[in-house]
């Protein structure tokens, strides 16, 4: 899709990782990275994510550790607005 249809901005919805919310933080870090040797998006494409569950923990068990290493790691806090021109997404 992303050779065929080249978009400007991509966005991945959640859970990024399956046992984010219970991993060392180093085991994180190797989420991190897989996740965008996988996922890797070209210059000029913007990548956006939403935080899962399964990346930070959920209700009672949300991680802040957790959820500080998702920020750092995709520049995206647990809810944020993002504005494209005219367009605007509640993340």
């Amino acid at each position: 899709a992303m050779t065929l249809f080249p978009p400007d901005r991509v966005f991945v919805l959640g859970d990024l990782f399956d046992e984010g919310d219970i991993s060392t933080a180093a085991g994180y870090e190797v989420y991190v990275d897989r996740f965008r040797s996988l996922f890797h998006v070209p210059a000029g494409t913007q990548l956006d994510a939403a935080v899962g569950n399964h990346d930070v923990g959920f209700h009672y068990r949300l991680r802040r550790d957790r959820l500080a290493l998702f920020e750092s790691a995709f520049k995206a806090p647990l809810v944020h607005l993002i504005s494209d021109g005219a367009v605007h997404f509640v993340v």
